[in-house]
């Protein structure tokens, strides 16, 4: 799977494969493996960079009411996955798919900011009372670098401007994904008027769920992209250890796992309106070639046996 792993299918015609090259190549002019493990040493280390081009690009937010489709948000997913970038995809699928359900003019206003990049959304839990709103979440992804917060109290949806009265602190986590302690404090709020509290609710699940499989079929897909190099480069015996057979079927499981896992995301998305029991299903076994992805290419690079 190392190289281009995309090819001409009923999904990917030359179309969507420019657009796969596309966010392949403005991530890659900003982000790196490399720059992965530095952001261990970051207290909000994050594709800060990387995002805005995106945004600039066009690129996040497709599907809905914002052109392309579900399919095209699917691929950008893949591409930022398989970059191992780390990027608030999932954050802003589940609020822009919230936000649909507003029919205000400051919720369509903070929808187009969120997809050109320049503003992260997170949605977090809280309480309001008279165009205030406060909460207190101790692990919120992004919550550091989140710039707007869109807070649910019951049936009802507020938005919060960090500058409006909310502070934050860095949570420690054992993955590289910056998650933060959140509190608000009697911020002032926007409601965002939304009348079934229940519909958008579904809807941000549904949307958040689905962008999370795309982020990990990319993951596993990135990840067996730096096995494949390794086991390629690493000797034993005088020879790469790429070339055991032991190795060769433990990655060529992992790849197969991968590849049914694409299958399921792609296969979801190419109906013109997200399935929850679609959606359901490739998250199963995208989280699941997630684990089986990241317990091989542990072994192979020599983390544990």
């Amino acid at each position: 799977m190392s190289g281009k792993p995309w090819e001409r299918t009923e999904w990917l015609d030359e179309d969507r494969l420019l657009l796969v090259e596309s966010v392949e190549n403005i991530i890659g002019r900003a982000w790196s493996f490399e720059h992965l493990a530095g952001t261990e040493s970051q207290s909000n280390g994050w594709s800060n960079e990387a995002w805005q081009a995106l945004g600039a690009s066009g690129m996040l937010g497709l599907g809905g009411d914002n052109g392309g489709s579900t399919l095209d948000a699917a691929l950008v997913g893949l591409a930022c996955g398989r970059a191992l970038a780390i990027v608030p995809i999932v954050e802003t699928a589940a609020a822009l798919a919230l936000l649909r359900n507003s029919p205000t003019s400051g919720a369509a206003t903070l929808a187009e900011t969120i997809r050109a990049g320049e503003v992260v959304a997170v949605l977090i839990d809280g309480t309001s009372a008279a165009g205030r709103a406060s909460a207190e979440e101790q692990l919120v992804p992004f919550g550091g670098v989140a710039t707007t917060f869109i807070v649910r109290d019951g049936d009802k949806y507020l938005a919060v401007a960090r500058e409006a009265g909310s502070s934050s602190r860095v949570a420690p986590a054992m993955g590289p994904t910056p998650m933060a302690q959140v509190k608000l404090a009697d911020a002032e709020a926007v409601d965002l008027e939304i009348d079934d509290a229940t519909v958008a609710a579904h809807d941000a699940r549904v949307a958040g769920a689905f962008a999370r499989s795309a982020l990990a079929v990319g993951g596993c897909i990135g990840a067996i992209d730096t096995a494949v190099d390794y086991v390629q480069d690493r000797r034993q015996f005088g020879v790469p250890i790429g070339t055991f057979q032991a190795v060769q079927h433990e990655l060529a499981d992992a790849a197969i796992a991968t590849e049914l896992a694409r299958t399921a995301l792609l296969s979801a998305a190419s109906s013109s309106v997200l399935e929850p029991g679609d959606v359901s299903r490739a998250q199963r076994m995208a989280f699941a070639a997630y684990l089986e992805v990241g317990r091989t290419v542990c072994q192979v690079r020599g983390g544990y046996g």
